[in-house]
């Protein structure tokens, strides 16, 4: 049981709240660690330009992006792949520019899930995102939005942000308590230290996602030129020839099917068998959560920016359980819920234990790994894993539905796709570990002078 004294005074700084939750949290904690550091601290507010969140609204939604804005949730803005596939139309955005994100800005989960930041670089930019997220412009005058941005996604600034949440069963933060947050003037090398890896790591993101969608761009333009129309007459030899005997309309009509008809009649092509060392997934088990343990990624988890564990099993279980660590190469895909998605395992993946919902494909060799990687990650590859989901409210995908999906050998383009995935690879992993530098320098330095 925590227990604490609260001084009288200290009840208008707290907006007059009186609930335990609120003076027992780490915040607090926080807030006078801070104060005894040998450096000025101030608030949020007086250090940026802006802090903001809009106005909620009735979204409009279109298909595409023709006639469409591409959309953030909230959720959305943590994720490594900004691509969506969501589009408000561009009537209801242009009478909501202020919801139009720009680079360099930082942006704040407010609602439900609150304290996940993120650094805009380019490719958030033009992008208008949900209401529901606090929006914080730097003043780079007073302090650099990179050192902010570093600040508020260490522990010091995370707890500061929950500290406030109010609500019953969803929580929720404002501007004006994220403005309240205080934000200590760390020594000038310090600072600008960190402001420089976090704007090298966003460079770097926007350099890998320019190398993939090159690489995408090139599998859409060789395959779109051959695409054949849907057919829509079924042999009966097609149906007993998928497995699980599928015979739901939609395998054979969507256009999935043609593009599947296309690669099979007009390329040559290896399946995702004839490519990999093995395709595979765990069996379920009853996980042994603990606070303190080996940290343990689901599927949500590695599509973000920065995978990081929000469960933990107990050492026990993961000594028993070394089927689910993964190597550096492998490729994840999900499997149960959101379907199709794909993750290169780098360095930083590697040392944590993942859930058995995910399909592991293990290539044959370091330039196969990258140009499969390349194809499964672009529209069309998870256009055609999709193909082959099923049931009705969760989606699932097997991995015996992937081994047989073709893959198109594009001879002249091969050395091209696998270079520039591996630019990719490398850009990411590399934005990853500048990132979590930066946020590590602001909290040494902290805790060196709290000891």
């Amino acid at each position: 049981m925590k227990s604490a004294t609260v001084n009288i005074k200290q009840i208008p700084a707290m907006e007059f709240r009186f609930d335990p939750s609120l003076h027992l949290s780490e915040g607090v904690k926080v807030r006078e660690t801070l104060a005894e550091l040998p450096y000025e601290v101030k608030p949020l507010s007086s250090v940026t330009e802006r802090i903001f969140l809009g106005n909620i609204f009735s979204r409009i939604w279109v298909k595409d992006k023709q006639h469409g804005v591409p959309y953030l949730a909230a959720s959305d803005t943590v994720l490594a792949n900004l691509d969506t596939g969501q589009f408000l139309a561009k009537r209801q955005a242009v009478e909501m520019p202020y919801l139009v994100l720009e680079k360099g800005w930082i942006l704040v989960t407010c609602s439900g899930t609150l304290g996940n930041t993120s650094y805009t670089n380019g490719n958030y930019a033009g992008k208008i995102a949900t209401h529901d997220l606090i929006r914080i412009i730097p003043n780079e005058d007073e302090l650099p939005g990179g050192y902010v941005y570093a600040f508020l996604s260490s522990k010091y600034g995370y707890y500061q942000i929950t500290q406030s949440q109010f609500g019953g069963v969803v929580k929720h933060i404002n501007a004006t308590q994220a403005g309240q947050i205080q934000i200590p003037f760390l020594s000038d090398d310090l600072v600008s230290e960190a402001d420089k890896k976090i704007q090298e790591s966003s460079r770097l993101r926007e350099v890998a996602s320019e190398a993939l969608k090159a690489v995408h761009t090139r599998f859409a333009e060789e395959i779109s030129i051959k695409i054949k129309p849907i057919s829509h007459s079924i042999n009966i030899k097609e149906i007993t020839s998928l497995k699980g005997k599928r015979f739901e309309g939609a395998i054979y009509t969507e256009k999935a099917k043609a593009f599947l008809d296309t690669i099979a009649e007009a390329f040559d092509y290896k399946t995702v068998q004839e490519l990999t060392a093995n395709i595979f997934t765990q069996n379920i088990f009853k996980r042994e959560y603990v606070e303190n343990g080996h940290p343990f990624l689901m599927g949500a988890d590695i599509l973000k920016a920065i995978p990081t564990a929000s469960k933990y099993i107990s050492y026990r279980q993961a000594s028993k359980k070394d089927e689910l660590f993964v190597k550096e190469g492998w490729i994840l895909m999900t499997c149960s819920g959101s379907v199709g998605d794909v993750v290169f395992v780098d360095k930083q993946l590697e040392p944590f234990i993942y859930t058995h919902d995910l399909i592991r494909i293990v290539p044959k060799d370091y330039k196969t790994q990258l140009y499969l990687f390349g194809f499964l990650s672009s529209p069309i590859g998870k256009e055609l894993v999709n193909h082959f989901k099923y049931g009705s409210v969760i989606q699932h995908l097997e991995s015996f539905h992937v081994a047989d999906i073709p893959v198109p050998m594009l001879g002249e383009y091969f050395d091209e796709i696998v270079e520039k995935v591996r630019k990719y690879t490398e850009s990411v992993y590399k934005a990853k570990i500048l990132e979590l530098e930066a946020i590590s320098l602001v909290e040494a330095e902290i805790e060196k002078w709290s000891k």
